[in-house]
C-alpha cells in the first residue's frame, strides 16, 4: 500500500511539473496551439520514455510544418511521439506515418525485458499495436495517423510516399549503429530539400552519434535547428 502511494505521489508531481512547464511554453510561444501538447503530456506522464523539452520541440517542429505536410516516424512505441507529431498538422491530407514493428522487441541486449515490463505495466495482457490504437484513438488522430508495419529496414518499401515528398522525419528507432546508418540511408531520401530530420539519442554512447556524424561529414544537412535534451534537429541540404 505505501508503495502505491508513493508511486501515486510520483506521478502527480511529475504532472505538476509537465503542466508548468507547458505554461512556460505557451508564454514563450504563443502563436502555438499547446492544449493538444498539454493533453498528450498530461496523459503520458507516468509513462514517458522522454522529457518535456524533447516533446515540446518535436511538438514546434510538427507545428511549423506546412499544411498537408507529410511526416515520417521510425519508432512509434506506444504512440506518444506519434500523437505529439500528428496533433498539430494543419490541413486534412496532412498524415503522420508511424513505422515500427509493434512486437515489443528490441535487437539491444537487455532490452526486451524492460520493455515487456513497462507494456504489462500499461495494461496487461494487450499487445503493443493495440495500446498504441488505443492511444491514437484516444486523441482523435486516427485519420492523421497510418501505421506502417514492420522492421524499419523492410516498411521503408511499403511506405506510400514518393522520394523528397516528406516535410519532417523522425529516427527514434533502432539504436545499434547499423540500424541508424540504414534509418538514414532509407528513410532520409523520403525528405524534401529543406525539410527537416529529428533525432532522438543522439547524445547516448548507443550508434545514434556517430551515424548523425557521418551524415554530416557527408553534407547531408544545411543547418542545425536545435537541441533539446537528448533531441536534435536538422534541415536538410
Amino acid at each position: 500500500m505505501f508503495k502505491g502511494w508513493r508511486m501515486k505521489r510520483k506521478v502527480e508531481r511529475r504532472r505538476r511539473d509537465f503542466a508548468r512547464k507547458v505554461d512556460g511554453l505557451e508564454k514563450a510561444y504563443p502563436t502555438i496551439d499547446w492544449k493538444p501538447f498539454r493533453d498528450i503530456t498530461g496523459f503520458f506522464a507516468d509513462r514517458s520514455l522522454s522529457s518535456v523539452e524533447e516533446q515540446a520541440f518535436l511538438y514546434r517542429l510538427a507545428a511549423a510544418a506546412p499544411a498537408d505536410a507529410q511526416v515520417i516516424e521510425i519508432g512509434s512505441w506506444l504512440g506518444q511521439g506519434t500523437c505529439t507529431l500528428a496533433a498539430p498538422l494543419r490541413g486534412n491530407a496532412a498524415r503522420c506515418y508511424a513505422v515500427d514493428a509493434f512486437a515489443c522487441w528490441s535487437d539491444t541486449p537487455g532490452e526486451n525485458a524492460h520493455y515487456r515490463r513497462l507494456l504489462d505495466q500499461v495494461s496487461p495482457g494487450r499487445s503493443q499495436l493495440q495500446i498504441f490504437e488505443a492511444h491514437v484513438a484516444r486523441f482523435g488522430l486516427e485519420k492523421r495517423i497510418q501505421v506502417v508495419q514492420g522492421d524499419s529496414r523492410q516498411a521503408a518499401g511499403r511506405l506510400p510516399l514518393k522520394p523528397a515528398s516528406a516535410d519532417l522525419v523522425f529516427i527514434d528507432g533502432g539504436h545499434d549503429l547499423e540500424t541508424v546508418r540504414l534509418d538514414v540511408a532509407n528513410y532520409l531520401p523520403f525528405l524534401k530539400p529543406g525539410g527537416v530530420a529529428a533525432f532522438h539519442d543522439f547524445s547516448s554512447t548507443c550508434g545514434v552519434p556517430e551515424a548523425l556524424w557521418e551524415a554530416i561529414r557527408a553534407g547531408t544537412f544545411a543547418d542545425l535547428l536545435g537541441i533539446h535534451g537528448s533531441l536534435i534537429a536538422f534541415r536538410k541540404a
